[in-house]
């Protein structure tokens, strides 16, 4: 048995290991990681495919201690680590973190909901959706009233017509509602946010080198069985579980020895490596 001083010693040196690999934790990706298998529609940062290198999470609940709350998720690599790489400083500064504490989010959002007499507003839609990298769907600077630095989700209503749902910036005047519901169906916030976002995905602010910006990517769209479109109708459903995990390396490995009925349906594109996970929580 240890001296009483020696195991006083031994306790005060645990507890401050203890303490210290707390310190290490991401509180936000400790929160996102919570979330996995709480529905079919989410997907944790684990379970994200390893060629997608930006992530944007959105909370876009009304209600709760994490209720329109956003994400910035990069890793450094093709298949690294997720960590939280952009947050809002000035936001931060307000909350007073300890010293060595990281934000748990990046910043507040406003999501979407019906507003009386306009048709096309509503509910900001939830599930995994890739941004939509035709040129004409993002761009810098005003591209619609109200719109600044703006980049769409690749979601389309079962009609087959592109949506307007897009991440991009607000007016001054509405910041006071980031953080509850307020938009049409977009997910809103400060302009200097969105900046700092569209640049990181464009590569304006060359912090990833373009190989890990663009690339062939995974896409987790169904196929609408009866549209009267080329290819496929992308609504944003997922594949089941075993399609959404499957290699396609491995995939195309094995092409000659399976069919193409028996493969699994995962849909690929050449476009931006950044995937959009929008939930309620």
């Amino acid at each position: 048995m240890l001296p009483r001083v020696q195991a006083l010693a031994f306790i005060a040196v645990l507890v401050l290991g203890l303490a210290s690999g707390a310190a290490r934790s991401d509180p936000a990706l400790d929160y996102l990681e919570s979330l996995k298998g709480s529905s079919e529609r989410y997907k944790a940062p684990s379970e994200l495919d390893h060629r997608y290198t930006v992530a944007l999470y959105v909370n876009a609940a009304g209600a709760g201690p994490w209720r329109q709350r956003m994400w910035v998720l990069q890793r450094d690599g093709i298949g690294a680590p997720w960590r939280l790489a952009m947050w809002d400083a000035a936001h931060w500064k307000k909350a007073k973190l300890a010293e060595g504490e990281t934000p748990s989010y990046s910043w507040p959002v406003s999501t979407g909901r019906y507003y009386r007499g306009d048709p096309f507003s509503g509910p900001t839609p939830t599930g995994v959706f890739a941004l939509d990298e035709r040129k004409w769907r993002y761009g810098r600077g005003y591209t619609a009233p109200g719109m600044i630095h703006t980049m769409y989700i690749d979601f389309h209503y079962d009609s087959g017509r592109r949506s307007g749902v897009a991440f991009h910036g607000t007016l001054p005047g509405r910041y006071r509602r980031l953080g509850s519901i307020d938009s049409h169906g977009c997910i809103r916030m400060k302009q200097n946010n969105a900046a700092a976002l569209f640049d990181r995905i464009t590569g304006r602010d060359k912090v990833l080198p373009a190989e890990l910006r663009w690339g062939e990517v995974p896409r987790f769209w169904q196929s609408e069985k009866g549209q009267r479109r080329l290819g496929y109708t992308r609504d944003g459903s997922m594949h089941p579980a075993e399609a959404l995990v499957a290699d396609l390396g491995l995939m195309q490995a094995s092409a000659r020895s399976i069919s193409d009925a028996e493969r699994p349906a995962v849909l690929t594109k050449t476009g931006f490596r950044a995937i959009a996970v929008i939930f309620e929580n």
